[in-house]
């Protein structure tokens, strides 16, 4: 319920119990918990409370839902957390990368089989009659296009990977833009009529904060109460319409290098 919640997408609700006259039968007074419908009334302001055999207003009643935003921490916040999916996400695929190429003192990383392919050049250049020293440039050239292709492939499949995570989050990202969108409405809506907003709200920043989580984000309040949500550079997300985000996918892989086998000598 809003008033057994606490804080709930960076707003905090607060129920402001207004006293109602309780009339007392006989020798006893009725526990809340006893009385469902009352509950119902605290939490979601939605049912009155019932008549019964102790009279009209038995059980406690809310008579205002509001809600109290630290608006500063709550940005600081988002945009912490925005940070932090970005550095996630980027130092995955660095790392990735950076096994690829393999440590220096690995024999069997491109460093070292480019290395080796230049100490076999320099000996093949220094005796090029010799059949041994032109096999070994040969057998060291494929090692190195074989880890050149190899490398090529995974940093394909990495960008696939990529393409394919990008496009899963703008589909929730389109989503929560849309949710925000309408609660916008019905926010300004509700506000108009002067019915309550705090729950409204509260779904409205939860959709916020799932948005900051993969987007950097700028947003302010209008005076109607609707949320304008924008990209860093001014772009709207979200306003009382939202705007969708696309991705265009990478482009195909090269194709692999060729080699002739190990082994030939020319």
């Amino acid at each position: 319920g809003l008033l057994e919640g606490g804080v709930e997408g960076g707003g905090q609700v607060v129920g402001e119990l207004a006293d109602e006259p309780h009339r007392v039968a006989q020798h006893h007074l009725v526990p809340a918990r006893q009385l469902p419908e009352a509950r119902a009334r605290v939490q979601g302001l939605e049912e009155p409370v019932p008549h019964g055999d102790l009279g009209v207003g038995q059980g406690v009643s809310a008579s205002e839902i509001s809600r109290v935003v630290d608006e500063r921490l709550i940005k600081t916040l988002r945009s912490t957390v925005s940070e932090e999916g970005s550095a996630k996400a980027l130092s995955y695929y660095y790392n990735e990368i950076i096994d690829q190429f393999g440590s220096l003192s690995d024999n069997n990383s491109l460093g070292a089989n480019l290395s080796n392919l230049a100490t076999k050049l320099q000996n093949l250049a220094a005796a090029p009659e010799s059949a041994t020293n032109r096999l070994d440039v040969i057998n060291d050239a494929v090692a190195v296009a074989k880890k050149l292709n190899d490398l090529s492939a995974r940093i394909q499949a990495l960008r696939n990977d990529a393409d394919r995570d990008i496009s899963d989050k703008i589909e929730v990202i389109n989503g929560e833009l849309k949710k925000i969108a309408e609660l916008n409405v019905q926010i300004e809506t509700a506000r108009a009529s002067g019915s309550p907003t705090a729950e409204l709200e509260d779904l409205r920043d939860q959709a916020i904060n799932t948005v900051s989580g993969f987007i950097d984000i700028r947003y302010f309040a209008r005076p109607s109460g609707a949320v304008i949500v924008t990209l860093s550079d001014g772009s709207t997300l979200a306003d009382t319409r939202a705007n969708s985000l696309s991705h265009a996918t990478s482009s195909a892989p090269p194709a692999d290098l060729n080699s002739p086998h190990p082994g030939t000598a020319p």
